[in-house]
């Protein structure tokens, strides 16, 4: 027995002393981004000037993860870390005049007098850990003092896509695909939208090392952009309305369709329509459609003016339907695939997307992909954690 005794003694010592040196775990995100990255003058990395760091460059360890979709950081200034969305979080018309302030993008991106504004804001959960921007807002969009301070088009901002941007006066460019500025622009230009949000920089995260395939992760209760597992499809979660959650299939349905044969309404009652087929043929052979909940589906005009409150001026209730123009975008796919809006009453005009992301005008006629849009009860779901490995399942 004595025996047994200093030996656990001896044994708990020996722990106390391997504890003792473990070096200080690095958790803060700051913290993180400045143990994993080092300091440098020249080249791809991150810099320092006078008391702030700036990522400049391509192929940099600038990744977050944080509420379910991710993020680059772009520089750490006194407290603050700055990030910027890695892809496109929506890609929609201009609207308006060609300034920021009032345009479709910060209508969409902020919460407003208009209760139908803010629909980026409304995606995230938990705001305990953002700071608001010098505009006494919570989003902005990529501007070009921090696309040039990155290195503009030789930089991890350029990445491909066409997107927004904003100069100093609050005038909107376009960022276009190969990474040049478009000053040339109006009401009906379409791009897609990079947000910009400030985190606080003593918040903690859960693991990660910043790179592609090992990002800073910050874990949330946030639901958009978990995954959802019906049938044998796979479903993302891109909106919620009380306790509806609003889904988008994550692949095009395997043959394409017209929108309709002589208009371009959404009519599930018109045999000739998209609404008819999605809500009769496609829903009918659903093994799962005793799951499915009645959608609100927003499919007013765009009209002339191409602002985004039109598309509330009317509505329609559906078991299935498309996107909206407007929606939260973050699926990857944007090639080619109808929406729900029009752009003039009973027109045979429709919007779809082209091969670039860029929304364009097309005769309802013409065959295009389609992404069936249903809504579940959040209560309904039984099992899973939402990642693409383990998505939501709604019955065993």
């Amino acid at each position: 027995m004595l025996l047994l005794v200093i030996l656990g003694i001896f044994l708990i010592s020996k722990g106390f002393a391997i504890q003792k040196n473990i070096p200080k775990k690095i958790v803060t995100l700051k913290d993180s981004v400045l143990h994993y990255n080092k300091i440098i003058t020249k080249g791809n990395g991150l810099y320092k000037e006078k008391d702030k760091y700036i990522f400049k460059g391509t192929e940099i360890n600038n990744y977050l993860e944080i509420f379910n979709r991710m993020y680059r950081i772009v520089s750490i200034e006194k407290e603050n870390i700055k990030l910027i969305s890695s892809k496109n979080e929506g890609v929609f018309f201009l609207g308006g005049n060609e300034t920021y302030t009032n345009s479709n993008i910060d209508i969409w991106l902020n919460k407003g007098e208009n209760e139908q504004s803010g629909i980026y804001e409304k995606s995230i959960d938990n705001f305990e850990n953002i700071e608001k921007n010098e505009l006494d807002k919570y989003f902005n969009i990529l501007n070009t003092d921090i696309y040039n301070d990155a290195l503009g088009e030789n930089s991890y901002l350029n990445n491909g896509e066409s997107s927004f941007i904003i100069n100093k006066d609050q005038k909107v460019f376009v960022k276009e695909e190969n990474g040049l500025i478009n000053e040339k622009i109006n009401s009906n230009t379409s791009s897609g939208i990079r947000v910009i949000l400030n985190l606080k920089g003593d918040v903690n995260i859960e693991k990660g090392t910043g790179s592609k395939k090992d990002p800073f992760i910050i874990k949330g209760s946030n639901h958009i952009n978990k995954y959802v597992k019906l049938g044998k499809d796979l479903y993302q979660i891109y909106d919620k309305e009380n306790n509806l959650f609003r889904l988008r299939k994550e692949e095009t349905l395997d043959k394409k369709y017209k929108f309709s044969n002589k208009d371009s309404g959404f009519k599930p009652l018109n045999k000739n329509n998209i609404a008819y087929f999605l809500n009769n043929t496609y829903y009918n052979q659903l093994s799962y459609k005793k799951l499915l909940k009645t959608c609100t589906f927003y499919t007013g005009n765009i009209l002339d003016d191409y602002n985004y409150l039109n598309i509330y001026n009317s509505k329609i209730s559906a078991k299935v339907g498309l996107m909206n123009i407007f929606d939260l975008n973050q699926s990857g796919f944007v090639d080619g695939y109808y929406f729900v809006n029009t752009s003039k009453n009973e027109s045979t005009i429709s919007f779809s997307y082209d091969k670039f992301g860029h929304i364009i005008e097309n005769e309802s006629n013409v065959v295009k992909k389609i992404v069936p849009v249903i809504c579940i009860n959040q209560s309904d779901i039984v099992e899973g954690t939402g990642s693409k490995k383990n998505p939501y399942i709604l019955e065993k």
